[in-house]
């Protein structure tokens, strides 16, 4: 067996206060909420030296929430954060812990160069959550992972999540808009997103290369909230062919006003 060269794990901790830079403005002191940026970085084989046929790298980052008073929620969130993070990378594996999900990685890439050793293939995995925007009701979460096992290119995929901070719940699109929004959500969001494809107001998407389903543009439910708009993702392959990569659709605040829903998480963003 080739001696392992594995770097040590690195925790990098990176304290934000919400209410720095909040666009609803500084929570109370006994509201202060904070979270650390957990980083963890691990090496396998030779991967310093260019020329080197045995490498394989895994990176991951995750936030851990600090919420006083509210301890509760705070575990239901980084238990949240935790299952996302900790999902298998591949078939079969059982993960109760970010040192498993190490371990299987490396034990794949070791079998498979002792399967075919004349391999020049490495193999990374770089997986994060991201805190993408925060107020005082919620959290907007992206979860993202760029894995290269292998085959003609990478794969990317980015999963949003908008977190209730009074619940610990996840807040869908119900939760935001009035009842029958969709049609008219769905209108609003294909004219941002012909001006963002620079696409003519009635070009057919298919003949553009848009996969949508009866060549209808549709929305998501892959999205996250703050004080630029609603934010819809389409990873790779999932309206368009990989060459063209994921789009992130914003829609402004502004646009939407009409069916934003009275009391729900963004109807305090229209009284400022």
């Amino acid at each position: 067996m080739r001696a392992i060269n594995k770097t040590a794990v690195l925790i990098v901790t990176v304290f934000f206060l919400f209410g720095c830079g909040d666009y609803r403005g500084q929570t109370s002191d006994s509201q202060k909420i904070s979270f650390e940026q957990i980083k963890i970085s691990e090496k396998d084989g030779d991967c310093d030296d260019p020329n080197s046929d045995y490498c394989a790298e895994i990176k991951i980052e995750y936030p851990v929430f600090s919420i006083p008073g509210k301890r509760e929620i705070e575990k239901k969130i980084n238990n949240f954060v935790r299952k996302e993070m900790l999902i298998p990378i591949f078939d079969g594996n059982v993960i109760d812990s970010f040192d498993d999900l190490v371990r299987y990685f490396f034990d794949e890439y070791r079998q498979f160069k002792t399967d075919i050793p004349d391999s020049y293939q490495e193999w990374i995995i770089e997986r994060s959550g991201i805190v993408k925007f925060y107020n005082d009701d919620f959290i907007s979460l992206g979860f993202s992972e760029y894995a290269y096992l292998g085959g003609a290119h990478p794969n990317h995929y980015t999963q949003f999540f908008v977190l209730d901070l009074n619940s610990g719940n996840n807040i869908t699109l119900e939760d935001i808009f009035i009842k029958g929004y969709k049609p008219i959500l769905n209108k609003i969001a294909e004219e941002e997103f012909r001006k963002l494809k620079e696409l003519e107001e009635h070009e057919d998407l298919d003949n553009a290369g848009f996969w949508f389903e009866n060549n209808k543009f549709s929305i998501n439910d892959n999205f996250a909230l703050g004080d630029d708009g609603v934010t819809f993702y389409y990873n790779s392959y999932e309206i368009t062919a990989y060459a063209y990569g994921p789009t992130e659709l914003i829609i402004p605040l502004a646009k939407i006003s009409e069916l934003i829903k009275e009391g729900g998480v963004l109807s305090e963003f229209m009284k400022q």
